[in-house]
């Protein structure tokens, strides 16, 4: 991150140390101010136009830009018998220099943004309590369900993992904005914890992937009595999202009943668990 902060730094000091130099060469001309003016707005358009696309498209446009300046330089040696001025030497190599730097400014502040939202995902995932719903996360899970697995080993007690999705989110994503997402998110959980025993705990294990889940002192029948019972809870909820919003949300939910033969980490029993969401379409 560091890195990419400096070389972002650097590129504007560039630009802004560009813009400085063009500054005092157009005053240092005033004979030429008009095509000065003219040349300045041209690289200050490749510039825009290499910061919204990509540095080949302002490569590209910065070498027609060269070609269309020398064709006028000759023009003006073979028909005036000009020789070529230092006016147009000095935006030969100002013009590409502007783009090359404002892209690399565009592209270290890219990767400082995607370094940021990996920090930031890093966070949530490291965080045991969910800013937005306020529950469990992934963190907080994976201590529980040692606990809950060791007790099962040790009693002979049977516990079962259920996760819950939304189906299509990932379609319901593009559909819908921030708010009505927020909004969603806050009507599984209100109505999953509507449906649980005040005793059993409800986590948010992925917030990419949207998944909610589970932990029962119950067997495979319990377990799908819990998640039907969720299903019955979210289906009125999920009629007034439909009539705000025209747009149908659907929960699936699936759960697995923990076996010390096949299930040794906490990764293994989510994974398990959702594996039985295939079955509930």
């Amino acid at each position: 991150m560091k890195n990419n902060q400096l070389l972002s730094d650097l590129s504007l000091l560039g630009f802004l140390l560009l813009n400085f130099i063009v500054a005092i060469f157009v005053g240092m001309n005033p004979e030429r101010f008009a095509q000065n003016i003219i040349f300045m707005n041209i690289a200050m358009i490749l510039a825009i136009v290499t910061y919204f696309t990509t540095i080949t498209m302002g490569l590209v446009l910065n070498l027609l830009f060269i070609f269309g300046q020398g064709s006028y330089a000759l023009f003006l040696a073979t028909t005036n018998s000009q020789s070529v001025s230092l006016n147009l030497y000095f935006w030969l190599v100002m013009t590409p220099l502007f783009s090359v730097m404002i892209y690399l400014f565009s592209y270290h502040t890219k990767e400082l943004q995607a370094e940021n939202h990996q920090l930031e995902r890093k966070t949530r995932q490291l965080g045991t309590l969910d800013a937005e719903t306020r529950l469990r996360t992934m963190t907080a899970y994976k201590e529980d369900a040692l606990v809950f697995m060791s007790t099962s080993r040790r009693f002979n007690l049977p516990v079962s993992m259920v996760v819950i999705q939304v189906k299509y989110w990932n379609e319901l994503q593009r559909m819908l904005d921030d708010e009505q997402i927020s909004e969603v998110i806050k009507r599984v959980t209100r109505s999953t914890k509507e449906a649980i025993r005040d005793n059993d705990v409800l986590y948010v294990l992925d917030r990419e992937h949207l998944t909610w889940g589970l932990l029962l002192f119950t067997d495979q029948d319990g377990s799908k009595i819990v998640t039907d019972r969720i299903k019955e809870f979210f289906e009125k909820s999920a009629r007034e999202f439909s009539d705000l919003h025209t747009v149908d949300l659907v929960i699936q939910a699936g759960a697995a009943q923990f076996d010390k033969e096949t299930i040794h980490t906490p990764y293994d029993f989510v994974e398990a668990a959702i594996k039985e969401l295939e079955y509930d379409v």
